[in-house]
C-alpha cells in the first residue's frame, strides 16, 4: 500500500498532536509533525498534502508556500481577518485550499439548521448564541460561534454571541430563538477533540483529488450526496 505523505503544521500543538495520533493510527497516512523551527517550505515540496493548525500569520505564509509548490493545504486556524482570508483565496487559484473553522460534521449540520430556523421564524423571534470553550482558547468569540452567527444573521445583522472560557470545555455551542411564547434551542457539544482531527483528515483525503480552488465543509459534505 502506498501511503499518503502528510505534513502536520503545528504538529506539536494541541490539535497537531491529535492529528498525528489519528494519522499514525491509519495505515494510509505517513504523517510528519512540523514546528515553527522546521523548514515548512522545503517539507511541503516533498509531501503530498499538509494540514495547518497554527496561527493566522503562519497560516497565511503556509498558504503562499502551498501555492508556490502546488501542494494541497487544509487549514483549521481560526481568527483570520478579511485580508488574511483573501490571501487564502488568492492562493487557492494555484492549489487546492480547504478552510474550515470547525471540522465536526455535527457542527456543519447545526449550521444548516440554524440557517433554516432564522429563515423560517418571523422577525419577532430574538436570536442569541452562547458558546463555551476551555480557558486557554485565545479567540472569543470562536470561529464556530461566528460561523453560526453568520447563518443566523438577518438583514446583515449578526446576533449577539456570549463567549465563555471555562476549565477544560472542548466546545459547546447553542443558538437560542425566542419570542414571548416559546424558545427553540439548537445546540451541539463536542465530547472528544478527536472529532476535529478525524474531520480534518477526512477533508485532506478528499482535497488531494481536487483541482485548485477554495473549498469548505459544504463542498466536502456535498460530495457525499
Amino acid at each position: 500500500m502506498t501511503k499518503i505523505s502528510i505534513i502536520v503544521l503545528g504538529g506539536h500543538g494541541r490539535m497537531g498532536k491529535l492529528l498525528m495520533a489519528a494519522a499514525l493510527a491509519d495505515p494510509t497516512w505517513a504523517a510528519t509533525p512540523l514546528s515553527r523551527a522546521d523548514d515548512a517550505r522545503t517539507a511541503l515540496r516533498s509531501a503530498d498534502i499538509a494540514i495547518d493548525f497554527t496561527s493566522p500569520s503562519a497560516s497565511v505564509q503556509h498558504a503562499a508556500w502551498a501555492a508556490e509548490t502546488g501542494k494541497p493545504l487544509v487549514i483549521g486556524t481560526t481568527g483570520l481577518d478579511a485580508a488574511q482570508m483573501q490571501i487564502l483565496r488568492d492562493a487557492a487559484k494555484r492549489t487546492p485550499i480547504f478552510y474550515a473553522r470547525n471540522f465536526s460534521l455535527g457542527i456543519h449540520v447545526l449550521r444548516q439548521l440554524v440557517m433554516r430556523a432564522a429563515r423560517d421564524l418571523p422577525p419577532e423571534y430574538q436570536i442569541e448564541i452562547v458558546e463555551a470553550h476551555h480557558q486557554h482558547k485565545k479567540d472569543a468569540p470562536s470561529g464556530t460561534g461566528l460561523a453560526l452567527a453568520e447563518m443566523a444573521a438577518r438583514g446583515g445583522q449578526l446576533p449577539p454571541i456570549h463567549a465563555l472560557r471555562l476549565g477544560g470545555i472542548i466546545g459547546d455551542h447553542a443558538v437560542h430563538f425566542a419570542n414571548a411564547q416559546e424558545v427553540l434551542t439548537l445546540e451541539h457539544r463536542a465530547i472528544d477533540r478527536a472529532v476535529f482531527a478525524a474531520g480534518a483528515l477526512r477533508a485532506a483525503r478528499w482535497l488531494i483529488t481536487q483541482p485548485p480552488g477554495f473549498y469548505g465543509m459544504d463542498d466536502l459534505i456535498g460530495s457525499r450526496e
